[in-house]
Parts: C-alpha cells; sequence; structure tokens
C-alpha cells in the first residue's frame, strides 16, 4: 500500500469517527472505531519502520560516532566550573593531551578528572599551567649578603 492511498484511509477513518461521535454512536460503535484506529496505528507503524531505520541510519551515517577528541572538547568546553580557561585537546591514540592555562588548581584537576572519564579515553598527559600568583602573594626574597660586619684584621683595641 503507498503512502496516499494509507493517508485517505486515515482521513476516512477518522471523519467517520468524527460523524458517528458528533451523531452519538453507541458504546460498541466506539469500540469498533477504536479497534479500526489501532489496527490502522499498527499498520503504519509497520508499514513506516523501514522507512524510520533508513531515515535515522542515514543520520548516524551523516553525523557519524563523534570521534574521542570532539567528546573531550564537548565535555570541556560544556563545564560550568571551566569557563574562561583556555585549553588545547590533543589525542593520539586512546591518548589524551591537555594543554593551555586553567584559571586555578581546582579548575586544573577538574579539567583532567573530565578528560579521564570521558568513554574511549585510556591515560591523560596533564601540560596545563597555572597562571602566576597575584604580586602580593608572591614571597619576596631578599639576596643574601654579607650584612653582618667584617672583623678587621687588625687587633688594634683602640
Amino acid at each position: 500500500m503507498g503512502m496516499k492511498p494509507m493517508r485517505y484511509v486515515v482521513i476516512s477513518v477518522g471523519m467517520v469517527s468524527f460523524l458517528s461521535c458528533g451523531t452519538g454512536c453507541s458504546r460498541q460503535d466506539s469500540e469498533c472505531l477504536a479497534r479500526i484506529g489501532r489496527k490502522l496505528l499498527t499498520k503504519t507503524h509497520d508499514f513506516t519502520a523501514d522507512l524510520r531505520d533508513k531515515a535515522d541510519q542515514g543520520w548516524r551515517d551523516l553525523r557519524g560516532e563523534p570521534s574521542l577528541l570532539e567528546r573531550v572538547e564537548e565535555r570541556l568546553r560544556w563545564d560550568k566550573h571551566l569557563t574562561g580557561t583556555d585549553l588545547q585537546v590533543s589525542v593520539q591514540q586512546k591518548e589524551v593531551f591537555l594543554k593551555g592555562q586553567a584559571a586555578n588548581e581546582h579548575a586544573k584537576k577538574h579539567a583532567v578528572d573530565l578528560a579521564e572519564t570521558t568513554l574511549g579515553v585510556e591515560r591523560v598527559h596533564d601540560e596545563i599551567t597555572l597562571p602566576p600568583p597575584p604580586l602580593e602573594e608572591r614571597k619576596t626574597e631578599i639576596p643574601a649578603t654579607d650584612a653582618a660586619p667584617k672583623a678587621s684584621a687588625t687587633n688594634d683595641p683602640n
């Protein structure tokens, strides 16, 4: 049965059920129409199953499964804890290399955790750097000088 005849059958049954309900149909008529509706739904579902499978397969072929690189990048991109973090991801075999700079130690650890828990990742190489601490947090080191007075070579008591 082609697509157009099936559409006409569905429309016809819909019109008949509308008219019969509008004119006051009996319970037996309602049950009969319900059975016809269920049969049509089943037939339509069976008829379109092949088309749905082809459409699904075509979409999968078109899109393809995401690569390991895409999966890791997507997880890092959409994580709210990594907003503003500039990370580059590269993949060799099933090993992920993370490079770039994280905002803080927590963001760095979180990025590595996300990469490690991504499906297909066997190992993560963490090459993420942290920004230098602000100036007020840096320890100022005073260079060691000979600040102690030197004893004179002569023992002159005056």
